[in-house]
C-alpha cells in the first residue's frame, strides 16, 4: 500500500486480476477441476469409501450437539425444540449458536427435503465444505490475479489444512470456512485503496445510484459473510476495521473509510438481523448470567505462534510427529493445535513477515506483485497479534464481549494470506522458467511437487475416523432407543440420568457434556428431559442430582415421566452407577431393560405413576409436581460468584463482606420452605455473621472454622426474595481473591416433599 495512491501499478494489477472472456472460460473449466479434485481428495483423505454415511463419522463430544442440531432443523426449528427439555420444551436464544448460520441452516434444510437422517445429512454437509471452500479460495486468488494453475494448488492447500480435520463434524460449521477467503479478499481490496462499491450518473432514485455490478456484488458478499459463521464475520470485521484505519493514514484520505465502512455496516447490519430472536428474548428475559463466557476463556483458546508454523500432529514423518509431541507436552491442551499452517504456508507465512521487515527498511518492490505481498502481510500480521495468547482477543474480550472466545480460529485467516504469498512466489518462478525450453514439462512437475508435498504435510492417518466403532456404537444406540419406543406411547417424557447441565457447562462422569443428547437424536416420537437452559426456571432436572432413589422415581413420575433413561458412564465410577441402580430397582420393583453394549438402561415407570396416586392421594401428588418441576431456586448473583467442591461437599464465598442471595419462588403464590446451610469465615477464629431474612427478622451466628449451621423457615412471596450477610470478619488470608464469608451446602427442605423424603435437598 503507497501513500497517496491506490497501490503500485494499479492500472497493470486491475487488467491482470480481471480475465478476458476467453480466459474467463477457461477459469470456469479450472474451478470445475478444483471442486472435484476437492471432493475427490476429501474422500481419499478421509477414506471415506468405509464410512456408513447414515452413521456420523464422529460420535462423541460436540459431534452430539451437531447431531441435534441438525434433528432440530431438520423437523422444524433449532431455536425452540419440543422434544428436548421436557416438559417445557428447549429453547436456545441465551445460546444462540446457529443464529449466525443462516446459510448453513437452509443448506440443512435443502438436505433434508431429500432425507430426514441427521447423520447423512450430518456428512453430506461436511463433505459439501471440501468443494466449496476449493472454489471460494479459487474464484478469489484469481480475482487478486494469480494464474489458473497456481490459485488451483493455492485453494486445494488452503481446503486441506489441518484446521479443516480438526473441526470436522464436531464443528461442522467452523468447516465450512468458505466465507474466509471472500472476507480476506474485502481487506485486500480495502488495503489497495479500491472502491467496494460502484456508483452510476445520470438515474433517477437516489438509491439506483449504487445498484451497480460492484455494488451488488460486494452487497452480496457482505451478506454471506455475515450469514455463513459469526467467528469468521467478526473476524473479517476486525480485519476490515484495521485495514481502514492503515488506509486513512497512508493515504489521507476518507475514501478508504466510507467504502470500507460501508461494508462493515452491512456485515453487521447482517449479524444483528440474524441474532434478532435472542436480542428480542433478552429484552423480555434480561441477560442469562450462567451461560456467558469470560475473558478467561479467550485467553485460554488463544493460539500459540509455534502452534501455527510447528508441524501437524501425528505428522506422516517421525521426526517431526515427535517434535509436535514435544512441544505440546509442555502447553495445555486447546483446540489450538489444529492452527497448523503446514510447510508450504508456513513458508509463506515467514515470507510475509519478511516482508513486512523489508518494508520496514524501505526496500519493498514497487511492482503490482511486491505491493500484493505487503497488502497482504498487513492482515496477516494483524490477526496473529489478535489471536495469540495475550493478544488484542483478550482485550476484546474485556472491553467488548467474551463470547468470541476462541480467536485461534482466526488462524484459517492466516493460512489464506500465506498461501497467497506462496501463489505469487510461484507465479513469478513460472515468469523465471517460461523462456526456457524445458517449461512445459519443468513448471507442471514444479506445481506437482509444491501441491503434492503440501497435502502429504498437512494431512495425516490420523484424520481418518474409526468408522467401524462409530457406526457399531451409533446403531446400537438406535436399537435400544427402537426398543423403548415400541413400549411407551408417542409424546411419552422420558427421564435422563444422571441429570447434566446444559450447555457446555461440566463434563459429565465419564462422558462428555453433551452425551445426553444421544437418544434424542434416535428418537421419533418421544420427550426427552436433557436440554434445558441452565440459569432458566425450566432448568429443574439438575437439581434431582442430589436426590435420593426413592424420591426421585416419585419426584419424575408425579411430573408427568413415564420412564427412566440411564447412562452409567455418567458416573465417575461404576460402583456409584451400580449403586444407584440397585436403589431405583429396589424402588421400583421391576429390573430394567439393557442395551446391547451394556451402558444404558430403561426402567418403564408407568406401573409405579399409575399407583402413586393411589398411595398418597392427589393433593399430595400435585404438591409433589409444583415442588419438582418449580422449585426454589438460588441466584447467587456477583457476590457469591462460583461455587467450588471437594468431595461431597460444596460452597459459594462471598467476595464482599456485605452479601446479597436471592431465593426464587417460581409460583404464583406464597409457599413455606426451610432452609438449611453451614456458615464460615476464612479465619480460624470466631466471627460473627449477621443474617436479615426476607421476612425482615435477622439472626447472628458465631462462626466455627467447620463453619455454624443455620436453620430458618422461610415464608417466600412469589418471585424474588432476598437474604443478606454481613460480617466484620477480615478477608480469607493466603489468596489472592477477596473472599469474607462462605455458605457450604445450602439447601432447601420443601413440605411437599415431606412424605417421600425428610432430607434437604442442596442446591448449590
Amino acid at each position: 500500500m503507497e501513500r497517496g495512491s491506490a497501490g503500485p501499478s494499479t492500472s497493470a494489477h486491475r487488467a491482470q486480476a480481471r480475465p478476458r472472456k476467453p480466459a474467463r472460460r477457461n477459469d470456469a473449466v479450472v474451478a470445475l477441476v478444483t471442486v472435484g479434485t476437492a471432493l475427490a481428495l476429501a474422500v481419499v483423505v478421509l477414506r471415506a469409501w468405509r464410512a456408513d454415511l447414515r452413521a456420523p463419522m464422529e460420535y462423541s463430544g460436540d459431534a452430539h450437539y451437531m447431531l441435534m442440531s441438525v434433528k432440530a432443523t431438520l423437523e422444524g426449528s433449532y431455536l425452540v425444540n419440543p422434544r428436548l427439555g421436557a416438559p417445557f420444551g428447549q429453547e436456545l436464544y441465551d445460546f444462540p449458536f446457529l443464529n449466525g448460520e443462516a446459510l448453513h441452516v437452509a443448506a440443512i434444510k435443502i438436505l433434508g427435503a431429500f432425507s430426514s437422517d441427521p447423520a447423512l445429512v450430518l456428512n453430506l454437509f461436511f463433505l459439501a465444505t471440501f468443494p466449496l471452500v476449493a472454489l471460494s479460495a479459487f474464484l478469489v486468488l484469481r480475482r487478486v490475479g494469480l494464474s489458473a494453475p497456481v490459485a488451483l494448488v493455492c485453494s486445494l492447500l488452503f481446503t486441506f489444512l489441518p484446521y479443516h480435520f480438526g473441526r470436522g463434524e464436531a464443528h461442522l460449521f467452523l468447516s465450512a470456512y468458505y466465507s474466509v477467503p471472500l472476507g480476506a479478499w474485502l481487506v485486500l481490496r480495502v488495503l489497495a485503496g479500491e472502491r467496494l462499491f460502484g456508483r452510476r450518473s445520470g438515474v433517477g432514485r437516489w438509491w439506483s445510484v449504487f445498484a451497480t455490478r460492484r455494488s451488488l456484488a460486494t452487497a452480496a458478499i457482505c451478506v454471506v459473510i455475515g450469514t455463513a459463521g459469526v467467528y469468521y464475520a467478526a473476524f473479517t470485521l476486525v480485519l476490515l476495521a484495521a485495514a481502514i484505519l492503515l488506509a486513512v493514514a497512508v493515504t489521507r484520505s476518507a475514501r478508504p473509510l466510507a467504502s470500507g465502512g460501508a461494508a462493515v455496516a452491512l456485515i453487521l447490519a447482517t449479524i444483528v438481523v440474524s441474532f434478532s430472536p435472542t436480542l428480542v428474548y433478552r429484552v423480555g428475559h434480561g441477560v442469562n448470567p450462567d451461560v456467558e463466557r469470560t475473558a478467561w476463556e479467550t485467553e485460554h483458546l488463544g493460539v500459540r505462534l509455534m502452534q501455527l508454523v510447528l508441524p501437524v500432529q501425528g505428522h506422516r514423518l517421525d521426526p517431526l510427529a515427535e517434535l509436535r509431541e514435544r512441544y505440546d507436552a509442555t502447553i495445555p491442551a486447546t483446540e489450538a493445535a489444529s492452527a497448523t499452517l503446514g510447510l508450504v504456508a508456513t513458508l509463506g507465512f515467514l515470507l510475509l513477515l519478511a516482508v513486512i521487515l523489508v518494508s520496514v527498511l524501505g526496500r519493498g518492490s514497487s511492482s503490482s506483485a511486491g505491493g500484493l505481498y505487503r497488502r497482504a502481510s498487513v492482515p496477516a500480521l494483524i490477526a496473529l497479534l489478535i489471536a495469540m495468547t495475550g493478544g488484542f482477543a483478550t482485550g476484546i474480550a474485556h472491553v467488548l464481549t467474551p463470547w468470541l472466545h476462541a480467536w485461534n480460529r482466526i488462524s484459517v485467516f492466516i493460512a489464506f494470506y500465506s498461501l497467497l504469498a506462496v501463489g505469487l512466489l510461484l507465479d513469478r518462478a513460472r515468469a523465471s522458467l517460461a523462456f526456457r525450453r524445458a517449461f512445459p514439462v519443468l513448471w507442471p512437475a514444479v506445481l506437482g511437487a509444491v501441491f503434492v508435498l503440501g497435502l502429504l504435510d498437512q494431512t495425516t492417518s490420523a484424520f481418518i475416523r474409526p468408522y467401524e466403532s462409530v457406526a457399531a456404537a451409533y446403531e446400537s444406540d438406535a436399537r435400544f432407543v427402537r426398543r423403548v419406543e415400541r413400549l411407551l406411547p408417542r409424546g411419552t417424557m422420558v427421564f435422563q440420568l444422571p441429570a447434566v447441565p446444559f450447555p457446555e457447562l461440566e463434563q459429565g462422569g465419564r462422558t462428555s457434556s453433551y452425551d445426553p443428547a444421544r437418544p434424542y437424536v434416535h428418537s421419533e416420537r418421544l420427550r426427552w428431559s436433557y436440554g434445558a437452559m441452565r440459569g432458566r426456571p425450566e432448568d429443574w432436572a439438575t437439581e434431582t442430582r442430589n436426590f435420593s432413589a426413592p424420591l426421585l422415581v416419585a419426584s419424575v413420575s408425579a411430573a408427568g415421566f413415564r420412564g427412566l433413561w440411564l447412562d452409567r458412564l455418567g458416573y465417575w465410577r461404576d460402583e456409584d452407577a451400580k449403586t444407584f441402580e440397585r436403589e431405583l430397582i429396589a424402588a421400583l420393583g421391576r429390573d430394567p431393560l439393557v442395551s446391547d453394549d451394556q451402558r444404558f438402561l430403561f426402567f418403564d415407570l408407568r406401573p409405579y405413576g399409575a399407583d402413586l396416586g393411589r398411595r398418597h392421594g392427589t393433593r399430595i401428588v400435585d404438591g409433589l409436581r409444583e415442588a419438582t418441576l418449580r422449585p426454589v431456586r438460588f441466584e447467587w448473583g456477583a457476590d457469591f460468584p462460583d461455587v467450588e467442591r471437594q468431595g461431597a461437599q460444596a460452597w459459594r464465598w462471598a467476595v464482599r463482606s456485605s452479601a446479597r442471595l436471592t431465593v426464587v419462588n417460581p409460583l404464583g403464590r406464597a409457599r413455606q420452605v426451610e432452609l438449611r446451610s453451614l456458615v464460615a469465615t476464612g479465619t480460624a477464629e470466631p466471627q460473627r455473621v449477621r443474617v436479615r431474612y426476607p421476612d425482615g427478622s435477622s439472626a447472628t451466628v458465631v462462626t466455627t472454622p467447620l463453619g455454624t449451621p443455620i436453620r430458618k423457615v422461610l415464608r417466600l412471596r412469589p418471585g424474588r426474595n432476598v437474604i443478606l450477610f454481613s460480617t466484620s470478619a477480615p478477608r480469607a488470608p493466603g489468596d489472592s481473591r477477596s473472599l469474607y464469608l462462605r455458605l457450604i451446602d445450602p439447601a432447601v427442605l420443601d413440605p411437599a416433599r415431606l412424605p417421600f423424603e425428610r432430607a434437604p435437598v442442596p442446591v448449590a
